[in-house]
């Protein structure tokens, strides 16, 4: 009878991620609240929320050209994992697109 062998996968410390790709991170879900935030509002008021909810798109978008910059910028440290880096970086940049096409959609 065989033995099964328990699959040991080697956990990394959260510290040996990169501090930018965690942050970028970061920014990218409260970039994501605000903009859900903002929908959920707008609804509420039956699309008649005025300058609230624009004044959070737009800041949700600014808030995620930051994190994207800043999850670029995180790409540059050799020595530690870039996970956080690459998903900081692609989801702010998708953050940034969708809003940019929804302001683009509007007449």
């Amino acid at each position: 009878m065989k033995k099964k062998k328990k699959d040991k996968r080697q956990r990394i410390p959260f510290s040996k991620y990169t501090l930018g790709g965690r942050v970028s991170s970061v920014i990218a879900v409260v970039s994501v609240a605000i903009f859900v935030a903002a929908v959920i509002i707008s609804v509420m008021k039956n699309g008649n929320a005025g300058a609230v909810v624009g004044v959070m798109g737009i800041s949700s978008f600014i808030i995620s050209l930051a994190g994207f910059a800043v999850g670029i910028n995180s790409f540059y440290d050799d020595t530690k994992f870039l996970k956080y880096s690459w998903i900081g970086a692609v989801s702010n940049l998708a953050i940034c697109f969708g809003i940019f096409m929804l302001f683009l959609s509007y007449r």
